[in-house]
């Protein structure tokens, strides 16, 4: 007469276990991994696109706020560190039509602001860059 003897619990996995735990998990991480990455590149460029838009508001009521007060007409350049970047800026105060502005009437005021990617320190159209523009009267 045989008995029937109890089968052992299995304590550990086998190997094809693994096999297709390991499989599973890279067919999930690679595509993971990617959007991760490009979500870390926008968040970068936006926080980047912010700070410039901050800094050429900044720049502008600074420009207007001394155009106003001694109506000098003038074009500034100059270079801004920020925890986003290094960004390179101009600043136009012009009373000339071709800026939008009315000899001894109306002055013209322009802010940009721009990632100088190659350092060449000139705006290039495929460089990332924030304008901003606005009239005030003359003093």
């Amino acid at each position: 007469m045989k008995r029937n003897l109890p089968i052992p619990a299995r304590r550990g996995s086998s190997l094809i276990d693994v096999v297709a735990a390991t499989v599973l998990t890279a067919a999930v991480l690679v595509p993971s991994s990617r959007v991760l990455r490009e979500t870390i590149r926008s968040s970068e460029r936006l926080q980047a696109r912010q700070e410039m838009l901050l800094q050429c508001q900044s720049l502008l009521e600074s420009e207007l706020q001394s155009t106003a007060q001694g109506g000098r007409l003038q074009t500034k350049r100059g270079r801004l560190r920020t925890d986003a970047g290094d960004f390179r800026y101009e600043l136009t105060a012009s009373d000339r039509a071709v800026w939008g502005g009315q000899p001894g009437r109306l002055i013209a005021v322009s802010s940009l602001v721009w990632e100088d990617v190659n350092r060449n320190n000139r705006h290039d159209a495929q460089e990332l860059h924030v304008s901003l523009y606005c009239k005030t009267q003359t003093p």
